[in-house]
C-alpha cells in the first residue's frame, strides 16, 4: 500500500459506524508552523465576451406566426430561429406577452455565433406530452451569445409539477394512506404521478423545517374523489406507511423529478444568460454539460411566480453543471423553493472491477466517456494508481450477475483481476466557479454542493438549505458517481443561516457544512484516508443558527476557518450537545484562527470533536467567545 505524502499515516477505505469524537478546547492557543497555512486562492478572475454586432438584421418571431393567441408556439419559433440562422442575423426579439409552448419539441438554438435573443418581458409557458425526452431551450455550440429578459413557466393548470395535500386517513396496517389536495376541487391530472412525498412546514411553505421526513411511495394509486387519493406503500419502508404519518399533517407531493429541463446547454463558449425568471420547471432548470466553458448567469432568478400558492419552483437542481470546462460566473442570482440542490457541479466518474489484464466491467454507466478519451484510474479509496490509459472500446457483456457494461483500454489495468478501480476523465474539468452575490433558499436539500476545483463563492446567503453545504466527491454502486476531488475552494463573507434543517448527517453532528466522500453509496459510513479534498478555506462567514456543528471534515488535509462568526440564538432540534463546534475525523493540517462565537443560551462552549488518530496536525489560534 502507498506511503502518504501528506498527514495521515497510509491510505485505505474505513468503514463502520460514527467516529467516538473527542473534544478540544479551541479558545486555547497552540503554536503555529506559518509555512504550513495554505494558500488558498479560488477561482481566477476572468471575462465572458459579449456578442458582437456584426450587422443590423433582426428577427422578429411575430413574422412568423409566434402569437399569444395560439396554444402551441413551438414550429413557429422553431421557423423563427431557422430564418435567423440563414440569415446570419445579429438579433432576435419576441415581442412582449404570454405564449405556449406544448410541443415535444424544444426550442432549439445551434452554432449561433455573435448572436442576442431578446424576449422583452415575456412569459414563455411550457407543458409537454407525457413520457417523452425533452427540454425547454436547448442552445448547443454557440459562440458570443447572449438570452435576455424573459420568463420561463410551466403550465400549471393542465399538469402540476407539486401539490399540497394533508393526511385524511391511515391505513390501521398501515398498507396505505389517503391524501386531500388541499388547494384542488378537482385535481387536474388524474393520471397522476408521484415521485417524493415531504414534509413542509407549519405555515404551509414548501422550505424544509427541523424534524421532517420523506416518503417515496411505490404501490398503486387510487382517486377515491375530486381530491382525495389513495396511495399504496408497495415496496416502501418493507410495505408500511412510516409510523410518523398521522392524519392532518401536511405534505409536498411532488409529480416529477429531473423529467423535462429548462434550459439546456452543451458545447458553448461566451455564452450569457441574463435578466431571467424562472417559476417553475419540472426538471433541472439550468443545466450545462459537454465541454461548455466561459459563460455566465446575471441577474437570473428562480422564484415563485406572484399569485396563487405554489408549493415548488423546479423538480431538481437549480443550476446543475456536469462534464463541463469551466469558467463559470453566476452574479445576482437568486435560487429557491427547489426540489433539488440549488448548485451543483462536477464531472462524472466511473466505478467498476478489473476483470482481465485490459478490461473493467461497470454496472451504471455514468455520461462523458467516449472512446478515445484518456482515463486515469484511481484505486477504491482515490489514491492514485499511478496508470492513465485510452478507452478503445465499450461493449456490454453478460456475465452470471447479469448484463453489465465492460471498457476496454489500451494499457494493463492497475491491481489485479477483482479490484475495484475508479476512473477519472481528464477530458472533462468544471473548474474554476465563480458565485458572487447570489441568495439560495428554502429547497429540499443542499444549498451548493461543491465537487470541482478553483473556486470562490463570495457574498452569498444560504437560508434554510434542507440538506446544508457540502464540498464532497464520491461514488454509489447503482447510480452516481461525481467529482475528483475539490481543492483550492474559497468560501469569504457569506451567510449560513439555519442550513441543514433536516439534520444531515446526523452521525456527523448534523454539520451545516460537510467536507467528505461517499463510497458505494450517498451519503455511506465509509471515509477514505486519502485526502481527495485539500485547500478549503472559509473566511469571514456568518454562521447563524446551526442544527449542530458549523462544519465536519473528514478525508481531506489543508482546511483553514479564519475569522468566522458563530450565532446560535434560537433553540435547535438536533440534540447536538456540541452545537456551533467543528467536527474532524481522519484528515489533518487543520487551521481554526480567529473565530468567534458569540455567547448565549443557545451556544454551548465552542468545542473541536476529534474523531481520534485519524486526525493529524490541528492549530488554533485568536478564537473567543464573545457576548
Amino acid at each position: 500500500m502507498k506511503k502518504s505524502l501528506v498527514l495521515l499515516m497510509c491510505c485505505g477505505v474505513l468503514g463502520g459506524s460514527a467516529a467516538e469524537f473527542t473534544p478540544i478546547d479551541p479558545l486555547a492557543d497552540s503554536a503555529i508552523d506559518e509555512k504550513k497555512i495554505p494558500v488558498v486562492t479560488g477561482a481566477e478572475e476572468f471575462e465572458v465576451e459579449e456578442p458582437a454586432k456584426l450587422n443590423d438584421v433582426m428577427v422578429n418571431v411575430a413574422d412568423f406566426g409566434v402569437s399569444p393567441d395560439k396554444s402551441d408556439n413551438t414550429a413557429e419559433f422553431r421557423a423563427a430561429v431557422e430564418a435567423a440562422r440563414k440569415q446570419k442575423a445579429s438579433r432576435m426579439v419576441l415581442p412582449h406577452g404570454v405564449y405556449r409552448f406544448a410541443s415535444s419539441d424544444w426550442l432549439e438554438f445551434n452554432g449561433f455565433s455573435d448572436f442576442e435573443f431578446d424576449g422583452q418581458g415575456s412569459t414563455l409557458i411550457f407543458s409537454k406530452p407525457r413520457d417523452v425526452q425533452s427540454c425547454m431551450f436547448n442552445i448547443i455550440g454557440c459562440r458570443r451569445v447572449r438570452f435576455r429578459n424573459f420568463r420561463i413557466d410551466w403550465d400549471w393548470e393542465r399538469d402540476p409539477i407539486a401539490s399540497l395535500v394533508e393526511v385524511e386517513k391511515v391505513d390501521p396496517e398501515r398498507r396505505w394512506a389517503d391524501f386531500r389536495f388541499v388547494d384542488y376541487r378537482k385535481f387536474p391530472q388524474r393520471d397522476i404521478r408521484i415521485n417524493l412525498i415531504d414534509q413542509v412546514k407549519a405555515d404551509s411553505t414548501a422550505g424544509m423545517g427541523e424534524g421532517t421526513f420523506w416518503l417515496a411511495p411505490t404501490g398503486e394509486k387510487k382517486w377515491l374523489g375530486d381530491n382525495l387519493l389513495r396511495v399504496e406503500a408497495g415496496s416502501f419502508n418493507g410495505g408500511r406507511m412510516p409510523e410518523q404519518l398521522k392524519p392532518g399533517q401536511r405534505f409536498r407531493m411532488s409529480h416529477y423529478y429531473g423529467t423535462y429541463t429548462g434550459v439546456a446547454m452543451s458545447g458553448n463558449v461566451h455564452l450569457t444568460l441574463q435578466d431571467i425568471d424562472m417559476y417553475s420547471c419540472p426538471g433541472f432548470a439550468f443545466h450545462a454539460y459537454d465541454g461548455q466553458h466561459h459563460w455566465q448567469m446575471k441577474n437570473v432568478n428562480i422564484v415563485r411566480k406572484p399569485g396563487p400558492f405554489r408549493p415548488i419552483t423546479v423538480s431538481a437542481d437549480s443550476v446543475h453543471i456536469t462534464k463541463a470546462k469551466g469558467y463559470f460566473k453566476m452574479e445576482n442570482c437568486e435560487m429557491s423553493f427547489g426540489n433539488d440542490d440549488c448548485f451543483n457541479v462536477n464531472d462524472q466518474s466511473r466505478t467498476g472491477i478489473r476483470r482481465g489484464e485490459k478490461t473493467l466491467h461497470v454496472v451504471h454507466r455514468s455520461g462523458g466517456f467516449f472512446v478515445g478519451d484518456e482515463i486515469e484510474f484511481r484505486n477504491a479509496d482515490y489514491s492514485p494508481a499511478g496508470v492513465t490509459s485510452r478507452l478503445v472500446a465499450e461493449r456490454p457483456v453478460k456475465t452470471p450477475e447479469g448484463e453489465v457494461w465492460e471498457m476496454e483500454f489500451a494499457d494493463p489495468l492497475p491491481g489485479k483481476a477483482g479490484d475495484r478501480l475508479i476512473l477519472f476523465n481528464r477530458e472533462q474539468g468544471s473548474k474554476n466557479i465563480i458565485l458572487r452575490d447570489c441568495y439560495f433558499h428554502d429547497n429540499r436539500a443542499h444549498g451548493m454542493r461543491l465537487q470541482a476545483n478553483d473556486i470562490t463563492v463570495e457574498n452569498c446567503r444560504f437560508v434554510n438549505n434542507a440538506m446544508g453545504i457540502a464540498i464532497t466527491t464520491g461514488y454509489t454502486l447503482n447510480s452516481w458517481c461525481e467529482g475528483y476531488g475539490a481543492s483550492n475552494i474559497l468560501l469569504r463573507n457569506n451567510i449560513f443561516s439555519g442550513v441543514n434543517q433536516s439534520n444531515y448527517h446526523a452521525a456527523e453532528k448534523s454539520p451545516m457544512v460537510y467536507i467528505g466522500v461517499f463510497l458505494k453509496s450517498d451519503p455511506s459510513p465509509e471515509r477514505t484516508s486519502y485526502p481527495i479534498i485539500s485547500r478549503i478555506l472559509f473566511e469571514g462567514n456568518r454562521f447563524v443558527n446551526s442544527p449542530g456543528v458549523i462544519s465536519y471534515i473528514s478525508s481531506g488535509r489543508d482546511i483553514v476557518f479564519r475569522n468566522n462568526t458563530v450565532i446560535n440564538d434560537r433553540p435547535s432540534l438536533s440534540g447536538v450537545a456540541e452545537r456551533g463546534g467543528v467536527a474532524a475525523d481522519w484528515c489533518g493540517n487543520l487551521f481554526l484562527v480567529g473565530n468567534r462565537w458569540m455567547k448565549s443560551e443557545f451556544m454551548p462552549l465552542p468545542q473541536f470533536l476529534s474523531g481520534g488518530a485519524g486526525v493529524r496536525n490541528v492549530y488554533f489560534r485568536g478564537n473567543q467567545l464573545c457576548k
